[in-house]
């Protein structure tokens, strides 16, 4: 499933081989892309709205007796950075 989603590899070398956290990081992007572009801050519908596009991902729980595979608590707007360069010598 990780493969035919990540067909370069890209993930699994930046969680350095580990699958699990590689697929952690698949579903959180997929669920952040979609928080962006439909800005729906209900944690239910966007958890619903994953289901229905990701069928072949795991399962967001929505609070019934479906088996799921993992719990959406929390999700937020990108945090702003700023950054300063500095010349190390």
């Amino acid at each position: 499933m990780l493969a035919s989603h990540d067909t370069k590899g890209d993930l699994l070398d930046k969680c350095e081989g580990n699958i699990k956290a590689a697929l952690a990081m698949l579903i959180s992007n997929k669920i952040y892309y979609m928080f962006q572009v439909h800005l729906d801050q209900s944690i239910n519908n966007l958890s619903r709205r994953f289901n229905l596009v990701n069928r072949e991902l795991p399962l967001a729980f929505t609070g019934n007796d479906h088996a799921w595979g993992f719990k959406l608590i929390h999700i937020e707007p990108n945090p702003e950075f700023s950054f300063k360069m500095e010349l190390l010598a």
